[in-house]
């Protein structure tokens, strides 16, 4: 047995010594951490340098005892270095780390080059391609060299891998002290020490409380703890004092953006350590994640944030502004926004902004939240109402709900049953949930907020009195016993909602008040119409209460399934989840409804179903900004669902059939009118929309309309699919009080088809308050046309060149169309085309890209570029494009020669000059430049020559034998692959050297044979 000695130092760690290889010492303390090195003397604990000693000692000493093994263990934890010299030793053992890992990775990197140049040496004995011969005395020596170069490409592929792996722990090693000493990482390795020491500092105060003993060995720790949390601190201090940002909550308010994980994420509260900061991870990643994106259900979600982890911050203001121009802002933008406005200023104005507000004052009578408490499987639930503290409310009884008759609350308190029991018991009681979520579960109960239900006023009718003279009318409700109209009224045609400016003097008065006895001969009765126009109604404002998940929104002429509904918008899916605002919203469907609805949805016309008609910006990603509602932007059909009939206003066939009532007299007869009618043209502000069947000999189609050509093969698809299923998609249109007609805003292919299909009447929404603003209603029908696929671009442009007409800029048309700016013009410059370039654009001979190369050329260059097209004389599109970059530039630089330069089509024939010897503008070419042209063109054409050679060489090898040419060419330097890679490095040349001259082509072409020098105009000059 052997004499085992443990020793354990702060500087040299624990080592047991007295073993020797083979008496199995080793084999029983492994088990308790014990290692061997060839850098220690004796076995060792790995990691017990500069530590106190570890219990795995006497667990091992125990061990060797048992074994038969003589044990002595010395311990000394009181000597111990500062903290300063473990760190300088740790960066030293790191640059070591760095030699060694550095030298082992140079070994294996060498090793590995030597193994292939090895297995290269070898193979040099017989090139590439040359296959076993089989049964030839070399065979068995090829196989050996086969399978060496395997072996050292093997090495080599090893050894590699050995030294990119020593490499990446040489630059581990390299990195070691930057890393250990980065400030940010510091901090988060201080809130761990200080944690530590006050763990130990509340452990001695508790002893000291209960006259316990705190050991020496807790009380080194705390010492040491000390230490190294003071050396941390001065680090973290000399960082700041050399301009190392330290963040903290004095950098932050909230509502600031803070730039966290390469994103941006507004900031509902500074905590002392963190950031609590808007989080939603249905649309996480985003570039800027707001308040509003992480509202569900009234609460804000957010997540932590710490403040080592903090990139940068940008005001409130400063982003909203940022977002408003479509930007989001880098470091230098964030950190001039941030000095401007600085954390402590904003905070400053929230505080004086909260002190001015006033407080909120509730009404301790009445109950804040309510708690569901029912065990899974109950037939009995108790509903408690709570006061502002979450206490019992001492005026309201709880109160017992009971399951219907056999049935139980199966799912607890999530029950559906309980559910509505709960809504009703609230609705009795004269509350509502506050829609903020409901928290809890089975065992604590379920407890959700609420808040008393807006009480409903009835509406009174309002008693208009009559003109003076003019008789009650009978209500139109009641056809079954109308009164007969007096003969003195004859009924009068009641106009059109329509916006009269304020300087305006009213109508005739034989459209607003009623003749005081006219006589029948001299007043014929007009005829009525058939459509009246109603005064447009209010439209639904609809809420959060309107909506829940599952539900259909209406908005621009789709529906979208709701996924959430916000304080002031609702989320609906897309290739990213996005926001309706409230205003947007035109209708409402459930899910049931939404099936039902999709049943009879056949292709009746899915040009206004499939295709966005326009952009908005309020519909879109998140990140854009959320505009209001403006008054050029009209408002969208309203559904004819229940619970929007105060949108939709569609007249009834019964009511033809009703009295006409007689016209009202004005209000003017009123004392309070005047001031009535000065604020009425501000009416139009607001434009509502109304749905209505009306007849189709009373729609016309818009002469600015920007489509000019409808595919018939779909028109016709269309026409038979109304036939079959009716209309079912409303078209838009505007009132025109001048016609007494409706004009066509959207819809214009289903007006044609309804037409073919012998519709009489149609379904369309009335636009109000844009039928005398022609800049929108052509920005509407722009907007709903431009990108659909049968539009052309000349079509598009001309759309486009309109807008710009009337005075929209280039952004604004690009961000109504939803295109880019350069697209829209690039789209205008096709207007510069002539009509044949138009015609040839529209018959697909051209393309868009190469119709824009030609746009750019005078109209003159224009037909004889199509003439050449027309000929052949182009081999790609490219070259094309080539020869009308070519021509352009030309005309630019000719452009200040005039009628001195023609094409070749129009120039008559140079006597006496051969083409080939005729130097492009010679007759202004010095003589020494044209000599020095016509050597280098003879050394060029020279070389040029040359290549036959190479061609017949190329022609040779194309009809050789290949089992021939494996033959001959086995043993030449490089094989049948080096020849290879010749011939494909001349293919390369080749085809570089064939794109240089497709574009000295289309530039000689131009100078040489398309233009020339008119001789007619040099003697008409001189």
């Amino acid at each position: 047995m052997a004499d085992i000695t443990i020793t354990h130092t702060r500087e040299e760690g624990t080592i047991l010594t007295g073993s020797r290889k083979g008496d199995g010492v080793y084999e029983i303390v492994k088990d308790h951490n014990f290692r061997s090195s060839r850098h220690v003397t004796g076995l060792y604990i790995r990691g017990s340098r500069d530590k106190e000693s570890s219990w795995r000692i006497n667990s091992a000493a125990a061990a060797l005892r048992e074994a038969g093994h003589t044990v002595t263990i010395e311990i000394d934890d009181e000597e111990k270095r500062s903290f300063a010299e473990i760190e300088a030793e740790r960066v030293q053992r790191a640059e070591e780390r760095e030699e060694r890992a550095s030298d082992r990775a140079d070994r294996a990197a060498s090793s590995a080059d030597a193994r292939r140049a090895k297995a290269d040496k070898i193979s040099e004995r017989f090139w590439m391609g040359q296959p076993i011969l089989v049964g030839h005395h070399s065979e068995g020596r090829a196989r050996r060299d086969q399978e060496r170069i395997h072996s050292n490409m093997r090495a080599s592929f090893a050894d590699q891998d050995r030294a990119t792996y020593w490499g990446n722990r040489a630059e581990a090693a390299a990195h070691y002290e930057k890393h250990r000493n980065d400030p940010h990482r510091t901090l988060r390795r201080l809130k761990g020490l200080r944690a530590d020491l006050r763990s130990l500092e509340r452990e001695r105060e508790a002893a000291a409380e209960r006259g316990w003993t705190f050991s020496e060995r807790r009380e080194r720790r705390m010492r040491e703890l000390t230490e190294e949390i003071a050396y941390w601190e001065a680090l973290v201090e000399e960082a700041a004092a050399n301009g190392v940002k330290i963040w903290g909550p004095e950098d932050f308010a909230p509502g600031d953006y803070v730039r966290y994980m390469n994103s941006y994420f507004q900031v509902a509260r500074v905590n002392p350590a963190t950031l609590s900061i808007a989080w939603n991870l249905r649309l996480a990643p985003k570039q800027v994640m707001t308040l509003e994106d992480a509202t569900n259900d009234g609460r804000v979600w957010t997540h932590t944030a710490d403040y080592t982890k903090v990139q940068w911050r940008c005001p409130e203001e400063a982003m909203n502004a940022f977002l408003a121009d479509g930007k989001v802002p880098g470091k230098k933008s964030a950190d001039e926004a941030s000095a401007k406005t600085p954390a402590g200023k904003v905070r400053e104005a929230q505080a004086a902004a909260k002190k001015a507000a006033p407080k909120k004052r509730t009404d301790p009578k009445i109950p804040k939240r309510i708690k569901v408490q029912a065990r899974w499987d109950a037939t009995v639930a108790t509903v408690t109402w709570l006061n502002g503290r979450g206490h019992p409310h001492k005026d309201f009884q709880p109160v017992t709900l009971t399951a219907a008759e056999g049935t139980k609350y199966t799912e607890s308190v999530w029950s559906k049953q309980l559910g509505a029991q709960v809504a009703q018991l609230l609705a009795d009681a004269g509350y509502m949930h506050a829609g903020t979520g409901w928290r809890g579960g089975p065992a604590e109960g379920l407890t959700g907020a609420i808040m008393p239900a807006p009480k409903v006023e009835p509406e009174t009718p309002a008693i208009e009195e009559p003109a003076p003279g003019a008789e009650l009318e009978a209500p139109v409700e009641e056809p079954s016993a109308p009164e007969p109209a007096p003969a003195a009224e004859p009924p009068v045609e009641e106009p059109a909602i329509e916006e009269k400016p304020p300087a305006e003097e009213p109508a005739p008065a034989a459209e607003e008040q009623p003749a005081p006895e006219p006589a029948p001969a001299a007043e014929p009765p007009v005829e009525e119409p058939a459509i009246e126009e109603p005064p447009a109604e209010e439209p639904k404002v609809w809420g959060r209460a309107d909506f829940k998940r599952g539900d259909y929104a209406q908005a621009l002429g789709r529906w979208h399934e709701v996924l959430r509904s916000n304080p002031r918008s609702v989320s609906v899916p897309g290739p990213e989840v996005h926001l309706i605002q409230w205003a947007m919203i035109t209708g409402r469907r459930s899910a049931a409804e939404m099936a039902d609805a999709e049943k009879t949805a056949l292709t009746c016309d899915s040009s206004g179903i499939t295709r966005n008609p326009m952009v908005d910006t309020r519909v879109g990603h998140s990140d854009q900004p959320n505009t209001p509602s403006t008054p050029e932007e009209p408002a969208m059909p309203a559904t004819t669902t229940p619970e929007a009939t105060t949108e939709a206003t569609a007249p009834a066939p019964e009511k033809k059939a009703a009295p006409k009532r007689a016209p009202r007299a004005k209000k003017a007869a009123e004392p309070k009118a005047p001031a009535k009618k000065a604020a009425a043209p501000k009416a139009p502000a607001k434009k509502a929309a109304t749905q209505k069947t009306i007849p189709i000999d009373r729609i016309d189609r818009d002469p600015n309309q920007p489509r000019e050509h409808f595919d018939q093969a779909k028109l016709d698809e269309l026409t038979k699919s109304m036939q079959k299923l009716g209309q079912l998609q409303p078209i838009t249109v505007v009132y025109l009080t001048a016609t007494k007609s409706y004009r066509i805003v959207m819809g214009e292919r289903r007006w044609r088809a309804a037409k073919a299909a012998g519709l009489t009447e149609m379904t369309a929404l009335v636009l109000h308050g844009v039928h005398d603003d022609p800049r929108t209603t052509l920005a509407m029908a722009t907007a709903e046309n431009v990108g659909r696929v049968d539009m052309t671009p000349i079509e598009e442009a001309k759309a486009f060149k309109r807008l710009e007409d009337a005075e929209y800029s280039i952004d604004e048309i690009s961000e109504m169309v939803g295109k880019s700016a350069a697209y829209v013009g690039w789209r205008i410059d096709l207007l510069r085309l002539c009509d044949s370039a138009r015609e040839a654009l529209e018959k697909g001979h051209l393309t868009v890209g190469l119709s824009w190369y030609v746009s750019l050329l005078s109209t003159n260059n224009q037909m004889r570029f199509l003439a050449r097209h027309a000929r052949g004389e182009f081999k790609s599109t490219r070259e094309a494009e080539a020869f009308a970059q070519a021509a352009r530039e030309e005309e630019k630089r000719q452009e200040e020669q005039g009628s001195f330069f023609v094409l070749a089509e129009e120039a008559p024939a140079l006597p006496g000059r051969d083409s080939q010897d005729a130097i492009p503008g010679s007759l202004d070419l010095p003589e020494d430049e044209r000599e020095r042209i016509t050597s280098e063109r003879a050394k060029l054409t020279k070389k040029i020559d040359r290549l036959g050679d190479l061609g017949a060489i190329l022609s040779e090898l194309a009809t050789a034998n290949p089992e021939e040419l494996a033959l001959l060419l086995a043993g030449t330097p490089g094989g049948v692959p080096g020849h290879m890679l010749r011939i494909e490095h001349l293919r390369e040349v080749a085809l570089s050297a064939t794109k240089t001259l497709r574009q000295a082509q289309a530039i000689a072409a131009v100078r040489a044979d398309s233009i020339r020098i008119n001789p007619e105009a040099v003697a008409e000059a001189a």
